[in-house]
């Protein structure tokens, strides 16, 4: 039997390398914050799409490493429709 099988961690967390993995896992989530923003103004949900990319933001602020090239580009345009729906001021205070 695998390790996987038996529920085991890929990684223990005793081992060097186990910070780096939390800390994929929580890039992955923030990437994922910035995707469920893009649907949700997409449906018209800018308000709930704005403390999203909100959410992200800050856990980037705190050393989530940042997105590549095409993904800030995503943001960026995920932004844009936000603030374009909701105006700056309630975009920047996350509606």
């Amino acid at each position: 039997m695998n390790d996987i099988s038996r529920n085991q961690p890929a990684v223990s967390p005793s081992s060097p390398s186990a910070p780096y993995c939390r800390l994929g896992a929580l890039a992955e989530m923030t990437g994922d914050l910035d995707g469920l923003a893009g649907a949700l103004s997409l449906a018209g949900r800018h308000g709930r799409a704005a403390r999203l990319l909100g959410a992200a933001a800050a856990s980037r602020a705190s050393g989530t490493p940042s997105p590549g090239p095409a993904e800030r580009a995503d943001i960026d345009r995920i932004t844009t429709r936000v603030r374009t729906a909701l105006g700056e001021e309630r975009a920047d205070a996350g509606a």
